[in-house]
């Protein structure tokens, strides 16, 4: 009785939405046509590997995840490890700093980075200039656009993530320290051999999150780029939206969704068993 609210919200919400994209992947959808009409097999899925555009989407969103990730991590594990040795008190305050930029917008962040990154009057050109160098069309080269989105996402601060080792690095017995410091093991050594170990369910745990939302990666290309210029920044989930709502094949967007689910279905299994630990 109690978890029928959620139950009915999670049917209506994720399974129906769920298996209405399955069904309309493998249709000729049409707004007017009823729910089991123009069945048409394969052909969204054969359209869909055979565009070119979406082939380097999946690219771009391969190479923005692996980049994303791990530099996520490390930045995430690093920070809660050296703001882990301060007091309490200025603990918290890194806590609030790191967590802050997560709480705000992305839309508010992709707008202030967009200025960030204008080639005429942005930060880094600016900089860039008093070296000397000429301006970079960080948003508007097809060399750059990308790793544009890539430096956006990695500098909006892993705040979750930190939070998330701090309290794993709290947990973990002192004990654990003070005998590795009577046996001589230095800070390098520790950290090998007792804290990230320690640390792996948490790690397996972002892994696996983190990967999920980068492949999912949507609003900075739509509100940086839009993916362009010429695709070189589009990545599948912009590539579904366009392909839904701007040229109105929604089989073919469906198609596109569950080829993205199943590649995400397969990296969090491979993820899971790679950092699978015993207690």
């Amino acid at each position: 009785f109690f978890m029928a609210p959620a139950v009915a919200v999670f049917l209506v919400f994720f399974i129906f939405p769920l298996a209405r994209g399955v069904l309309i992947s493998f249709q000729s959808y049409s707004f007017s046509g009823g729910w089991f009409d123009n069945f048409c097999g394969l052909e969204n899925f054969t359209y869909a590997l055979n565009d070119a555009v979406f082939i380097k989407s999946m690219f771009n969103t391969f190479l923005y995840t692996v980049i994303v990730v791990p530099a996520n991590i490390c930045i995430a594990l690093v920070l809660a490890v050296l703001v882990y040795r301060l007091s309490e008190r200025v603990q918290t305050w890194f806590k609030g700093a790191f967590y802050l930029p997560g709480v705000i917008s992305i839309v508010t962040l992709s707008i202030v980075w967009r200025y960030i990154f204008d080639f005429k009057s942005g930060i880094l050109n600016a900089a860039l200039a008093a070296f000397s160098v000429q301006p970079v069309g960080w948003l508007t080269s097809e060399e750059m656009s990308l790793f544009s989105i890539i430096v956006f996402t990695i500098l909006k601060g892993p705040g979750g993530a930190l939070l998330i080792y701090l309290t794993a690095l709290c947990n973990i017995p002192k004990d654990y320290f003070e005998a590795a410091a009577v046996d001589g093991a230095g800070p390098v050594r520790t950290f090998v051999k007792i804290t990230f170990p320690l640390l792996l369910p948490q790690t397996m745990f972002l892994a696996i999150s983190l990967t999920i939302d980068a492949m999912q990666v949507f609003a900075p290309v739509m509100l940086l780029t839009e993916g362009g210029p010429a695709n070189s920044s589009e990545v599948v989930m912009h590539r579904v939206y366009k392909e839904a709502f701007n040229n109105l094949n929604m089989g073919a967007a469906s198609a596109m969704s569950l080829i993205l689910f199943v590649f995400i279905l397969a990296a969090s299994v491979l993820q899971y068993k790679y950092f699978k630990y015993d207690y």
